[in-house]
């Protein structure tokens, strides 16, 4: 179960892992938007760019290849379909990279930031909307994106079992399909059953937030830096 890792924290020391959870999102952010206003050159910078955070912060792609699968599946399918209605290969790959960065980039967020840390930038964020209930928004927001890789886990979990009991895939592929989707339903429930009873148990309380986070000069130099690459795009199109 060694490959059961995406979209999990991984705790590193890297200089992607110390920076602000705050500048991330506003970094990450602004890639996903900037992206579709270039052309393939400049997209191919931000490609690099991000590529280059996921090295610096030792992302292991190596042990994702298992779960990696299903986005190559919807790479394939967006690839396909953007190919028959626009009859364009290289537009419908340009589709396909833009794909891939936003998983890469979502990687490299939900990869390096802990959940308390990406619960409390939320918060900062949701502040000033009071009648958001900000506290309570956040927290629920982490619960939710928490549930991610549980589907992932639940997925795996559920097909090394299979296997092991040397479940043939060719054999009713229907029949198949209905009962391995019928195994992850009720395994994700029974997981969330069970982070619900360990809440409960620690006296979960959506109000309370734990841990600091502050701004530090190393996080304001690399938003400039990452704003001044983009910009530097725009100006030179």
């Amino acid at each position: 179960m060694a490959e059961r890792l995406i979209f999990h924290y991984q705790s590193r020391n890297s200089i992607i892992h110390r920076i602000d959870p705050r500048i991330k999102i506003v970094i990450i952010f602004t890639i996903s938007a900037a992206m579709f206003a270039v052309n393939s050159l400049q997209f191919g910078v931000l490609f690099g760019y991000v590529l280059a955070g996921c090295l610096i912060a030792r992302l292991p792609f190596t042990k994702y290849r298992k779960e990696l699968r299903f986005f190559l599946l919807l790479l394939i399918i967006i690839v396909l379909s953007r190919w028959i209605s626009s009859n364009s290969l290289i537009s419908s790959l340009f589709y396909g990279a833009r794909f891939i960065l936003i998983v890469a980039a979502g990687l490299l967020l939900t990869d390096t930031t802990a959940p308390e840390d990406l619960t409390l930038a939320l918060y900062w964020f949701l502040r000033p909307f009071k009648f958001l209930n900000p506290k309570r928004t956040a927290a629920r927001f982490n619960l939710t994106v928490s549930f991610i890789p549980l589907i992932f886990d639940s997925v795996l979990e559920i097909k090394e079992a299979r296997k092991s009991r040397l479940d043939n895939t060719w054999k009713n592929p229907v029949k198949r399909i209905i009962s391995f989707s019928s195994q992850i339903f009720d395994l994700i429930l029974q997981k969330a059953e069970e982070i619900s009873y360990a809440l409960e148990a620690r006296l979960f309380d959506e109000e309370i937030l734990h841990g600091t986070i502050s701004f530090r000069k190393m996080d304001f130099a690399v938003l400039i830096l990452t704003l001044g690459i983009i910009a530097g795009l725009f100006l030179i199109k």
